[in-house]
């Protein structure tokens, strides 16, 4: 039992350590001491700073692909043309014509051409095609297919009964809206007939509705 003070002292003095060690502050900075600030650039840094370089990259153009912002919406057209014409047979002596052409709208799935020209030979020509186009945009070829009468004023309506006065119509060519409704139109045609074949170059304008 007397061995119990010695132990008891050693623990109060164990607690007594441990608290003065917990309430002892940290040690404040020494303000005398002059902080440590960064040292300026050496001349060699600033050398080789003054090395590099910098560029602004240049402004991203976006290009903007407007080949399909136009589209052809009209169903029929009235042009007007001029041009020049040939025999094969006589290519070496063309002649003028001046005409027009009706567009229709019908039939649904493509459509229809009518028109006449008047030659400087002072004959005519009544045609009739199936029309199409190749695209819908401002710029856009186009084909057609049919069959024309010659009129010759001479032979009244006898003419529409000679076989010869009738021929085959080809062409193609294209139009160009340059002012909305209203394009250029150039076509190349072959007349073919029984006894002569006829090249015919055409422009004019096209007014679309």
């Amino acid at each position: 039992m007397n061995c119990s003070k010695p132990v008891i002292a050693f623990l109060i003095l164990m607690l007594f350590v441990a608290t003065t060690h917990a309430s002892t502050p940290p040690p404040s900075p020494d303000l005398t001491v002059e902080q440590k600030t960064d040292a300026p650039p050496t001349p060699e840094e600033i050398g080789r700073a003054n090395q590099i370089e910098i560029t602004t990259p240049p402004p991203v153009r976006l290009k903007v692909d407007r080949s399909h912002d136009y589209f052809y919406h009209y169903r029929q057209a009235l042009s007007f043309h001029g041009g020049i014409g040939a025999n094969l047979s006589d290519i070496a002596n063309p002649s003028s014509t001046i005409g027009f052409q009706y567009r229709f709208s019908f039939p649904e799935n493509g459509r229809s051409e009518a028109g006449a020209d008047l030659l400087a030979s002072g004959t005519g020509l009544i045609h009739a095609s199936r029309f199409h186009f190749l695209d819908d945009a401002r710029f856009r070829f186009f084909y057609k297919y049919g069959l024309e009468v010659r009129v010759v004023p001479s032979e009244e309506l006898v003419t529409l009964l000679k076989l010869a006065n009738w021929r085959a119509r080809l062409a193609g060519g294209f139009e160009w809206n340059t002012w909305g409704s209203i394009g250029l139109r150039m076509d190349l045609e072959a007349h073919i007939g029984t006894s002569d074949r006829t090249l015919t170059a055409l422009a004019g304008l096209a007014y679309s509705f």
